[in-house]
C-alpha cells in the first residue's frame, strides 16, 4: 500500500511538473527590438491584425499567413479552439 501511494504521489508531481511547462498561449517577439509607428512593418502590422479574426474564422480553426516583405514582414500562426470542447 505504501509502494502504491508513493508511486501516485511521484506521479502526480510529475504530471504537474509537465503540466506548469505546457504554455497555453506562446506569442514570440523580437526581444530589444524597437520599431517606428509610422514604419512600414507598423502599417503591415496593423493591416494583418486588423482582419485576423475574419480570416481565422473564415479558415477554419487553423490559419498561416504573412504579410508583406522581408525585413517588414508579419506572420501568424493561429489555432482556436472553441470554449465548450476538450482538447
Amino acid at each position: 500500500m505504501k509502494r502504491c501511494f508513493a508511486l501516485m504521489i511521484f506521479l502526480a508531481s510529475f504530471l504537474l511538473r509537465v503540466l506548469q511547462n505546457l504554455e497555453l498561449v506562446h506569442a514570440v517577439g523580437c526581444a530589444g527590438s524597437l520599431f517606428n509607428v509610422n514604419s512600414t512593418y507598423a502599417q503591415n502590422r496593423h493591416n494583418f491584425f486588423s482582419t485576423l479574426a475574419s480570416k481565422v474564422v473564415a479558415n477554419g480553426r487553423l490559419y498561416n499567413d504573412s504579410l508583406g516583405q522581408n525585413p517588414n514582414r508579419v506572420h501568424a500562426l493561429v489555432f482556436c479552439t472553441r470554449g465548450d470542447e476538450q482538447a
